[in-house]
């Protein structure tokens, strides 16, 4: 039976230095994502090497926030299937290239959005600027499509409060969108940065092919759970934002 795991990457598979670290106690670290500039940023831990393991010779799918430039920065694991990223907006086929069937839907939805990209961030700058630069903010895109609004903190700084962040859409009746928050990075997503939908669409091509594939999901933020509640089995890593909120 195929075995498809669709995965967050970030704090499931691998994390910063300081996160790898005080999750490896006195184990080993292993580079798994560099920085633009080539130097290592992100890790595995031990028990993540082991679960990467486990899943050998499964077909690995990162779903990701990273767009497809950062998530070309990963060097541990390889993908060698479908690539889902910008939380959800964009899926890349098995040669790299962005899925026909997702992405002519998704181009048109985001060019309609594109004037609305650009007020949210002016009333970003306008709000935020007295707290800049320990609040950054951009628009992210991916394959030259506008997939959302990252908001950022630096060490040590709280992120604007989610309500801050809600209500900045709420501004513009915008029922549809979301705010995503975990730790130091926010996300203010539009409607087409779905993961459970780009999970849903490959589920649906894969399974025409191989009806008896098992699906088994990994995620550790509230934004993953939508996509781990379609899979077979899920998995969450201890002290993850789902795990804290489940079990403490």
């Amino acid at each position: 039976m195929p075995i498809v795991v669709f995965t967050d990457l970030d704090d499931t598979l691998f994390q910063t230095a300081e996160k790898a670290a005080a999750r490896a106690g006195d184990g080993p670290l292993i580079a798994a994502a560099h920085d633009r500039g080539g130097a290592p940023l992100s890790f595995h831990a031990p028990d993540q090497i082991a679960l990467l393991e486990l899943f050998d010779g499964a077909h690995l799918i990162p779903v990701t926030g990273r767009n497809g430039a950062a998530l070309d920065r990963v060097v541990s694991p390889r993908f060698e299937s479908f690539r889902i990223t910008g939380h959800g907006a964009m899926i890349y086929d098995v040669d790299g290239a962005p899925l026909a069937s997702w992405h002519a839907r998704i181009q048109a939805e985001a060019m309609r959005l594109e004037p609305l990209f650009e007020a949210l961030l002016r009333t970003l700058d306008e709000q935020f600027a007295p707290r800049a630069p320990a609040w950054r903010w951009r628009l992210i895109e991916d394959a030259a499509v506008p997939v959302y609004i990252t908001v950022k903190a630096e060490a040590n700084v709280p992120l604007p409060e989610a309500a801050t962040l809600q209500s900045v859409l709420d501004a513009r009746g915008l029922d549809d969108w979301r705010v995503h928050c975990n730790g130091r990075n926010a996300a203010l997503l539009p409607p087409y940065a779905c993961k459970a939908a780009a999970v849903r669409h490959l589920m649906e091509l894969i399974a025409a092919q191989a009806p008896r594939t098992l699906f088994i999901g990994l995620g550790d933020s509230n934004s993953d759970t939508p996509y781990l509640k379609l899979c077979h089995f899920a998995l969450t890593p201890r002290d993850s934002q789902i795990h804290q909120e489940l079990w403490t």
